[in-house]
């Protein structure tokens, strides 16, 4: 798969589905990319964040299976689809963010963790998960890396 710097993800239905119900048994990893496909963030962001081949691999499998679609060129986003009944409001997202932080990497999390406190929305909140998800890979591991990003799901 060949990809340029410039391609967007977003998640698709299904995508959105998988995130809160976990039915389909998705890699940690692909889980953590299912997560970041956020219409906005370009593959150049994401090759940042996931080793070039480990990243195409997650990403065929995503797009494969219906999780993600690539928006067209100059395509903004869809709007988001307003929350559903399992949503967690704002306050619970971020509160329940800082604490898995806080559970994973004790004190070196506390500047992100009153960031993530600090979040106006939802969308503010999911843009600093890779972020936490660094921090707790240099701190505990890339193993308690995808514990985080399993445990916070998508809030």
């Amino acid at each position: 798969m060949q990809l340029s710097a410039d391609v967007v993800f977003r998640k698709t239905e299904k995508g959105q589905h998988e995130l809160r119900h976990r039915s389909h048994g998705l890699s940690p990893r692909a889980r953590q990319l299912l997560i970041l496909a956020d219409g906005r963030r370009r593959y150049a962001d994401l090759a940042k964040m996931l080793p070039e081949p480990q990243l195409l691999a997650c990403l065929a499998v995503l797009e494969d299976g219906g999780f993600v679609a690539r928006l067209d060129d100059g395509a903004a986003a869809p709007a988001a689809a307003p929350p559903s009944a399992d949503t967690q409001s704002l306050p619970q997202a971020r509160r329940r963010v800082a604490r898995v932080l806080l559970d994973a990497v004790g004190p070196s999390g506390d500047d992100l963790a009153m960031r993530l406190e600090r979040c106006a929305s939802i969308d503010e909140l999911r843009a600093l998960l890779p972020a936490a998800a660094s921090i707790v890979e240099a701190v505990r591991g890339r193993d308690a890396s995808e514990r985080f990003v399993q445990q916070v799901g998508e809030p």
